[in-house]
């Protein structure tokens, strides 16, 4: 639907209505009633237990609101003699009222979602039932839910539309953090899509993380490393392993918060504490991909630590071959790893950095 109503009678008479005038308000009430009535019929109730909801009945629904629409705009026209005289308005605003407190545009989105029609059908429905629900004053975290479920039907097929409606989610204080997992992912196929609005979508991405971890902590993966990544592209090494020393102390064991100091520390050129949080990650983790990219990263490290060097001393050629030592330790950790692929290619590698720097 291209817009929601609002119950102000006020709102209404603002309704655009150059294109509409020619209408016949009664026929297209009467065809919006039709529509509505075959939803209602759908519905199960004491008399008819076995009554069933068909995608076209649902759909039907959403029509009869865009058709109720347009007959509000033709009921708030003023008569020959320069008066307004409403004769449906009062009908649809109640129906519209009643539809909202039974959750029927919720129930319409389940049956055309469960149909795959997803988008725009579903989200539709979904984002009506949500808008519904918060003018009159429904409880932020039952509403947020139809938000969410709205951006789930656009998600893939049209981004823009998942992001308004997971940030009217967020709005609604929804307590599930997935909202924001997929409002990000929304987000960065925006940008993806149309380099245009990378800036912009960066900045989101970087509110919209933050809030996310000041809400539910650092233990979303993938939340937390959209948070941290604005620290690293900012080069605010010291602000980011500000934050990571503090979530490390709070938990010890979680695999990325190493994996994350390791990345900033290689991004600040800090290549040998790098290793060691790298290392530290491979200890208390059974994460094949953080374990392969650890394993390249230490092996980087050597290489890149080799490369800042004008010479080599015995104790720095040391040190370069414990690093691929440590990469080669890792690299075998991550081919033993649940759900784990060749890591051969790393390993070859490896390898090859080995040889050379025992000719060095």
């Amino acid at each position: 639907m291209k817009k929601f109503f609002a119950f102000a009678l006020a709102l209404v008479a603002f309704c655009a209505v150059s294109a509409q005038e020619t209408q016949d308000a009664k026929t297209l009430y009467n065809e919006a009633k039709k529509l509505e009535d075959a939803f209602n019929k759908g519905i199960p109730t004491a008399m008819n237990p076995k009554a069933e909801l068909t995608p076209e009945a649902a759909k039907g629904l959403l029509t009869a609101m865009d058709l109720y629409e347009k007959v509000l705009a033709l009921d708030t026209l003023p008569d020959a003699k320069g008066k307004v005289k409403p004769k449906y308005t009062d009908k649809i605003m109640k129906s519209m009222a009643m539809h909202a407190a039974a959750g029927n545009f919720a129930r319409a989105g389940g049956v055309l979602f469960n149909a795959g029609q997803k988008y725009p059908d579903a989200y539709n429905a979904f984002m009506t039932s949500g808008t519904f629900a918060a003018m009159t004053g429904a409880v932020d975290s039952v509403y947020a839910i139809d938000f969410f479920n709205a951006g789930n039907c656009a998600f893939g097929t049209d981004f823009p539309a998942a992001h308004v409606a997971y940030t009217a989610a967020r709005q609604a204080n929804i307590k599930d953090p997935q909202a924001y997992t997929y409002d990000i992912a929304s987000l960065q196929n925006i940008a993806h899509n149309d380099e245009s609005m990378a800036e912009q979508c960066q900045a989101e991405i970087r509110a919209i993380s933050k809030e996310a971890v000041d809400r539910f902590g650092t233990g979303n993966d993938y939340i937390f490393n959209n948070y941290m990544q604005h620290f690293i592209d900012d080069s605010d090494y010291a602000g980011a392993l500000a934050v990571l020393d503090k979530a490390i102390a709070k938990d010890a064991s979680h695999d990325n918060y190493y994996r994350l100091r390791g990345l900033v520390n290689f991004s600040n050129r800090q290549y040998q504490e790098a290793v060691k949080d790298f290392i530290k990650m491979a200890e208390v983790s059974n994460n094949y991909a953080y374990l392969r990219e650890a394993a390249n990263y230490i092996n980087d490290c050597g290489k890149r630590y080799l490369g800042t060097l004008d010479t080599v001393s015995p104790d720095q050629k040391a040190a370069i071959l414990e690093m691929y030592k440590q990469a080669l330790s890792v690299a075998d950790k991550a081919a033993q790893a649940p759900e784990a692929s060749s890591v051969d290619d790393i390993i070859e590698d490896i390898n090859y950095n080995i040889e050379n720097a025992n000719n060095l």
